[in-house]
């Protein structure tokens, strides 16, 4: 692609006036002016912004003088809603690049051991100062993927990035980077804007005709491709300059070329045919993965004014979109839409033909748009919408599908010293891929050590390390994934189990693997919700992970695990390389394994080895602000514990109260049912008993009033508020934010009411702890017991089997037991002691945690799984097995102290029998032995004169055939007649 240097920007969201444009220089110039405001840079996925910041990074290092800050990624900080922990971060790189500038300067705040976000930011203001003091005139600070991170931390640094610029914007600056549009940050209708006034808006242009032409003709040259003239035009005008688009099609077009010119087959892959395998294939793709995700996301939110999927919709049918409508604006940056039309005249329409292409057609496009624009009614009946986060812990058996090189069995490795040792130096040679080390992971445990929610042992020896990726950039293959049922499934039913998951795919924000200590994989997937959504679309969207695909012979065919087996092969993919034995597998040196990966054709109970899911809600809000029955905005509010404290009155009373209805959802979300009415086949809370209501919320395990902490076999749910919302005043709405802006973390963006957080950070006698991480501290303790949970379900299971082998030999006399098979049943009774150890000690909660706070929630999550009773189950299966194993070992050895007495006899007969005959027929005193006797018969005579032997040599005779006898004995005996497994 061609250098960012030769792009040009349009303001933004103005008509793409060519008078208004600037290009890169005067974009450089800009920056470089002393009290130039900050600026926002807008560009639909893979428009080229990353690889504009990088280069501003190589532009500036040869101007003396200035200082780039970045660029810093802030996608790793999705999941931070805190913006203190953001703020820490991102000072500590620029204590950092001041260091590299000014050797010796360290930061005061965090040497006084004062890290709060006033120091914090007094530091960072120091150090901007001291290095201007030093030469460097302006320092430029760079920030990607500014959207990725949680709108309450992006409002919160966004003031921050203001409060410095106000202060310092003689030589400091900034340049932030999104995808969106940023409305919360600079919408002028807001009452409080951080970055309204001080930023400048622009738009990432697309390429030229010219800039097209020349890349594709370089890429041709260094691939090796002929491209026609006809390639060439038809690459401009269905993409008309989209980076992402052109590179894609050019990219497709080599891959595709190179794959036949390995069969010796000329190719005539074109332009035409690349662009016709992206329309159908378009996750393969940017921007069309990311769009189609995030307009998804943002339509299942149901906000008004801001629903881009009515804007498509409307497009489609060929009505012109407004710049007034936020979706417009949205899509705008996103690179969906476009300005056409002459000065004074401009409208807006598709980006490119491509992108017009895609949304209109059947295939994929109009029934995504017919799919969301026909949503369930009944997600309105809600009258709780949430916020924070769903997890599904999917946990599988790895031994079927890996083996070691040297024959050992996989599960030989489990819970051994070296598989862990293993998994721990994974993390050192993770090729480049989708995934990558959860930094979070790291930070979580030392929080929780140091509160005492996890021991150091279990620390060390049981949390693996997690690896995360962003669910849009794992490419997966449904076709390829659906592939190895073979003709086990109709091309009707494949086709449908594609697009059902392809569609269940879209609802995932982030995934985790970590592979376990004991042998399993455990694959998180993670839905984020940024924005309330009703808890009954949640609960709806969660219930379509489980439906069952239509698998012919295979009943096991699921959603949920069919995902689980994708996420571990491209997991597999990356950490490994193709053998040169067989391409079919991958080695994986690291771990000394091989992927043999599932099975083809597998039978009915072999699609998904032994499996176990846990779903945990992580809800930071709740509120009913969606609800259309709530009769004015003032009776919108956060829904708190106390809410629900009518439920504690009699049955009859509360039949029609709201705490009633809030209780009813909680539960039904809590255990994971919905009800479907024949008439409209759409999902609705059942109407529970308000004495189960109360039951389950007696059960809550937190501490505090505004919390809930409860648990089920199959899910939990965790609502940890901290906001409060800002009231109306008689002056009007939202007046107390005006005066006291800054207490504004967020601003829903339902009923764009202010909030604010009245709950920071959590104060232990070690250390202070974000409120919200203390909770994830604990969703990683109760997914560690459901990773106990199912090691107790392996162990009771081999076991189980090892007792089904016992039956059938114990039918056996030990002579006959196959000493194969008691060898094996050995080994396992050796593997599963082994594992069991750990588990008894690893299911104490006193084990895990020293903390009363967090080892009875640990308890209660261990009592109501069954965990102790799986434990007690296989132990005693161990027990009969040992006692087995110790009875075969005496009857063993009591058979062969039997064989060698027999032995010994028949020794001592053999003995004993020539003294008898010493005298037996002697004739004279000289000739008085047996010996003597059997030389007169004639054929001992004759042999031994064969022999030159005489009646002198009797003894060694003797000795010898004596010898015989023994050994003709022992062999008699001791001769195997078993056969051998």
């Amino acid at each position: 692609m061609d250098t960012p240097q030769d792009r040009i920007f349009t303001p933004f969201p103005d008509p793409w006036l060519p008078e208004k444009q600037v290009t890169f220089a005067q974009f450089v110039q800009k920056l470089r002016q002393p009290g130039s405001s900050g600026f926002l840079i807008h560009g639909g996925p893979g428009s080229g912004k990353s690889d504009l910041l990088r280069y501003l990074n190589r532009e500036f290092e040869e101007i003396p003088g200035t200082l780039i800050i970045g660029p810093v990624n802030m996608a790793p900080y999705r999941e931070q809603a805190h913006p203190h922990s953001v703020l820490h971060d991102l000072a500590d790189r620029i204590a950092d690049s001041v260091a590299r500038v000014i050797p010796g300067v360290s930061s005061a705040a965090r040497e006084s051991g004062q890290v709060s976000t006033v120091s914090l930011l007094r530091d960072i203001g120091q150090s901007l100062t001291r290095l201007n003091d030093n030469g460097v005139g302006r320092t430029i600070l760079l920030l990607d993927d500014f959207d990725a991170i949680h709108l309450g931390a992006a409002i919160s640094l966004a003031n921050r990035l203001r409060e410095l610029y106000d202060e310092h914007k003689r030589y400091f600056t900034f340049v932030l980077v999104a995808e969106s549009d940023l409305e919360e940050l600079k919408n002028a209708e807001h009452v409080y804007s951080p970055l309204k006034n001080v930023t400048t808006s622009y738009l990432l242009c697309d390429l030229t005709r010219q800039q097209v032409t020349q890349h594709a003709r370089d890429f041709a040259q260094e691939h090796e491709l002929a491209l026609t003239d006809e390639d060439l035009e038809l690459l401009w005008e269905r993409t008309e300059g989209y980076p992402a688009l052109v590179n894609g099609i050019l990219r497709k077009i080599r891959d595709e070329r190179r794959n036949t010119a390995v069969s010796s087959q000329p190719s005539h892959y074109s332009v035409r045919d690349a662009v016709t395998f992206y329309l159908r294939h378009y996750r393969e793709i940017e921007p069309f993965r990311t769009a189609v995700r995030t307009i998804e996301e943002l339509n299942n939110m149901n906000m008004r004014e801001y629903n881009p999927v009515s804007v498509l919709d409307k497009l489609c049918q060929g009505s012109v979109p407004q710049l007034t409508d936020r979706g417009a604006r949205m899509l705008l940056a996103m690179g969906i839409l476009g300005w056409r039309g002459r000065s004074g005249r401009e409208y807006l329409t598709w980006r490119n033909p491509f992108v017009k292409a895609f949304w209109e057609s059947e295939t994929p496009g109009q029934r995504l748009i017919a799919n969301w624009l026909a949503r369930p009614f009944s997600f309105r009946e809600s009258q709780i919408s949430a916020q924070g986060s769903v997890a599904v812990s999917l946990f599988m058996d790895m031994a079927p599908w890996l083996k070691a090189p040297e024959g050992l069995s996989f599960d030989e490795q489990r819970g051994t010293d070296a598989w862990r040792e293993g998994l721990r130096d994974l993390p050192k040679d993770l090729p480049d891929g989708p995934f990558q080390l959860w930094g979070e992971q790291k930070r979580l445990t030392n929080i929780g050590f140091d509160l005492n929610l996890f021991r150091e042992r279990t620390v060390h020896e049981s949390f693996m390390p997690t690896y995360e990726a962003r669910a849009q950039e794992i490419q997966l293959n449904w076709p390829v994934q659906l592939a190895r049922f073979g003709d086990v499934l109709s091309p009707k039913a494949r086709q449908q189990a594609e697009n059902i998951l392809e569609q269940e795919w879209r609802r995932w924000s982030r995934v985790r693997l970590q592979l376990t200590r004991d042998g399993a994989v455990h694959v998180i997937l993670i839905r984020d919700v940024a924005n309330p959504l009703p808890l009954m679309q949640i609960l709806d969207e969660l219930l379509g992970l489980d439906q069952e695909l239509d698998g012919g012979e295979l009943v096991e065919l699921s959603v949920q695990w069919e995902l689980a087996t994708a996420v571990i092969g491209a997991f597999m993919r990356q950490i490994g390389h193709e053998s040169q034995q067989d391409n079919t597998i991958l080695d994986i040196p690291v771990l000394n394994l091989v992927w043999k990966g599932p099975k083809s054709k597998p039978k009915t109970g072999e699609v998904y080895p032994l499996r176990d899911r846990y779903v945990i809600y992580m809800l930071r809000k709740l509120c009913n602000c969606r609800w259309d029955g709530l009769p004015s905005p003032d009776e919108r509010d956060i829904i708190f514990v106390k809410n629900l404290q009518a439920l504690s009155q009699e049955e009859q009373s509360i039949q029609d109260h709201q705490a009633y209805n809030y209780g009813r959802e909680l539960a039904c979300l809590l255990e994971g049912v919905m009800i479907e009415r024949e008439k409209d086949s759409v999902g609705h809370f059942p109407a529970l008993k308000p004495r189960e209501v109360r039951k389950l919320l007696e059960d809550d395990l937190s501490s505090w009033e505004n919390e809930l902490c409860l648990a089920s076999l199959d899910n939990a749910l965790l609502v940890y508020q901290a906001h409060h919302k800002i009231g109306h005043d008689e002056d009007g709405p939202n007046e107390a934010a005006k005066r006291q802006p800054e207490s504004a973390d967020s601003v829903c963006q339902v009923c764009n009411d202010w909030e604010e957080r009245v709950i920071g950070n959590l104060h232990f006698p070690k250390r202070a702890v974000p409120y919200e991480d203390y909770w994830r501290c604990l969703t990683l303790g109760l997914q560690y017991i459901i990773e106990l949970r199912w090691s107790a379900q392996w162990i009771a299971r081999q076991t189980t089997n090892d007792l089904e082998r016992l039956a059938g030999l114990m039918e056996k006399k030990v002579g006959k037991r196959p000493s194969g098979k008691i060898q094996h049943l050995s080994s396992y009774l050796a593997l599963t002691t082994r594992l069991l150890a750990h588990l008894r000690d690893a299911s104490i909660p006193m084990f895990m945690s020293s903390a009363d706070y967090a080892a009875q929630k640990y308890q209660k999550m261990i009592e109501i799984s069954g965990l102790l009773e799986t434990i007690q189950s296989a132990e005693k299966n161990i027990e009969a097995i040992n006692a087995f194993m110790y009875h075969h070992e005496e009857q063993e050895t009591q058979s062969k102290v039997n064989k060698l007495g027999m032995v010994l006899a028949v020794i001592a007969a053999i003995i004993a029998l020539p003294s008898m005959w010493i005298d037996f027929g002697s004739t004279n005193a000289n000739e008085s032995s047996m010996w003597a006797y059997l030389s007169q018969w004639p054929l001992v005579h004759h042999l031994l004169e064969k022999l030159g032997l005489t009646v002198s040599s009797g003894a060694l005779v003797s000795l010898l055939i004596v010898t015989a006898l023994i050994l003709v004995s022992l062999i008699l005996i001791f001769w195997p007649r078993r056969k051998r497994s």
